[in-house]
């Protein structure tokens, strides 16, 4: 497996990476871990201090433990909020599952 990061062009910020493998599945595999996503996880106004916790310490908690590299919570056009999430697609994914899971714990812990 052989992972090639070109430099960026003069003026430019962004990098050509190129993944080669002598099979497919490696290749998709090293993608996976290299590839940069930012998702969007809606919260209802009346579940946001539930969900950021004391002093934001749920959040600290699902950053560290999903690996995700920046985490922050934004207003959406609609007027509830969303925690804006940036990670590989696997580190997203596992803050999704984590807030879902503590927000369907919402009801238990009223």
């Amino acid at each position: 497996m052989l992972i090639q990061v070109d430099k960026a062009s003069v003026g430019g910020d962004k990098r050509k990476i190129t993944i080669y493998g002598k099979f497919e599945n490696d290749v998709e595999a090293a993608t996976e871990e290299i590839l940069i996503e930012r998702a969007f996880i809606s919260i209802e106004n009346h579940l946001l201090e539930y969900v950021c916790g004391y002093n934001d310490a749920n959040l600290e908690f699902f950053q560290g433990k999903s690996s995700v590299v920046q985490l922050a919570v934004e207003q959406n056009h609609t007027g509830n909020f969303d925690i804006v999430a940036v990670g590989t697609r696997t580190s997203v994914e596992d803050l999704r599952s984590m807030v879902q899971t503590h927000i369907n714990l919402f009801g238990r812990y009223q």
